[in-house]
């Protein structure tokens, strides 16, 4: 029961410094759009095909080379540095850290390697596809995934065979140095050991895709005027995870995370905005940039 929990613990961190990066931005039209017009008109030609490739990457490892893998999660190296650092030795300094974090896979196979670039990808995914939507928009498009999710796990398993060739630790052969494979998954080892294999872990797709609806919250609850959607969605997905996490525990069996995310996320921040007076902003688009707090009036007299 320990990697469960310690897995509930690391991917509840991932998911509140990838949401907190992303609340600290503006919300884009498109799925990737410059914070400045210059670099709008610039950049997102050249960035929506590997932020494409990207999302394909978290939601279900690709059947690709060793290069492909690595140039896509190169180009989210690049998005998230530009996304979170504006000058020029910040960027340095970001783009050194997540160089380690994504990309150390490639030069030491190991358990942590592997669960640390998955990690990173999330928190950089979040941060940097941030797309204005509406609340209720956003779930409907969450709903068809996590009944997809459901198929691919449930019925195919066709998303458990991905996983499983693709990351080297979920399959049950034993890992041997030189093993080629590729991060798709948080896990937690069932020892110590660098080449353990996984006891517990989830998907980046069931991290990043709640995420951003996590995000779209947030932006809805600033939009209210309201500080309490965000940590509403927070506890939604706390719960469904922790659900999650519990049928696995006494299962042991692949479960379709999403199935118990979204709702939980949903119907949590549903209430909240009910009891907040928050409801109209679930329906509309969310705000390109958070809404200022309202100018204390001047005295007069």
């Amino acid at each position: 029961m320990m990697p469960y929990v310690v897995l509930f613990i690391v991917v509840m961190g991932v998911l509140v410094a990838g949401t907190r990066l992303a609340l600290a931005r503006p919300a884009h039209w498109f799925l990737l759009t410059g914070d400045q017009h210059r670099d709008s008109l610039l950049l997102t030609p050249l960035a929506v095909v590997p932020v494409a490739v990207g999302l394909l990457l978290v939601s279900a490892p690709l059947e690709g080379t060793f290069r492909v893998h690595l140039a896509v999660i190169g180009a989210v190296i690049v998005l998230f540095t530009r996304s979170v650092a504006r000058s020029w030795p910040a960027r340095a300094a970001v783009g050194a850290v997540s160089a380690a974090a994504g990309g150390a896979w490639a030069i030491e196979l190991s358990w942590l390697t592997y669960s640390l670039a998955a990690a990173f990808i999330a928190v950089a995914v979040i941060t940097v596809v941030r797309p204005r939507l509406s609340f209720w928009l956003a779930a409907a498009v969450m709903a068809v995934l996590a009944a997809w999710d459901f198929i691919q796990v449930s019925l195919t398993r066709a998303a458990v065979s991905a996983d499983t060739s693709a990351d080297p630790f979920m399959d049950p052969a034993p890992v041997r140095a030189g093993t080629a494979g590729v991060p798709g998954v948080i896990g937690i080892p069932e020892h110590l050991a660098l080449l353990s294999h996984y006891s517990a872990v989830l998907g980046i797709g069931d991290l990043t895709l709640p995420g951003m609806l996590v995000v779209i919250a947030g932006r809805a609850g600033q939009q209210a005027g309201t500080r309490r959607l965000y940590p509403a969605a927070l506890a939604g997905y706390g719960a469904g995870l922790a659900a999650c996490l519990s049928v696995a525990a006494i299962t042991r069996a692949w479960l379709p995370a999403m199935v118990f995310l979204v709702p939980s996320v949903v119907i949590a921040v549903a209430v909240t905005a009910r009891q907040a007076g928050a409801w109209p902003a679930l329906a509309s688009g969310n705000p390109c940039r958070q809404v200022a707090e309202p100018a204390s009036p001047h005295p007069t007299g």
